[in-house]
């Protein structure tokens, strides 16, 4: 869900190489841009895509947190 987000707000990837394995280095390291140094989103969003795309799966937002927090709440 992070890197899909992270593709659709900013148009690039968040994790890239030239190769697989320059890639999986990049996600092992978390070493991606931050969302906010390519354009400007809200605190909550930026706090969204770093929790959706933390590499420790089991601190890693499942969907369903998603839908349940603030950020992604739509007023009916």
């Amino acid at each position: 869900l992070g890197v899909v987000l992270y593709a659709i707000l900013t148009g690039a990837f968040p994790f890239f190489g030239d190769s697989a394995q320059l890639v999986a280095q990049m996600i092992v390291r978390e070493a991606y841009e931050p969302i906010e140094s390519r354009i400007y989103v809200s605190a909550e969003c930026q706090e969204v895509v770093r929790n959706l795309l933390n590499r420790d799966a089991s601190a890693r937002w499942t969907a369903e947190t998603l839908l349940k927090c603030d950020w992604f709440k739509i007023d009916q």
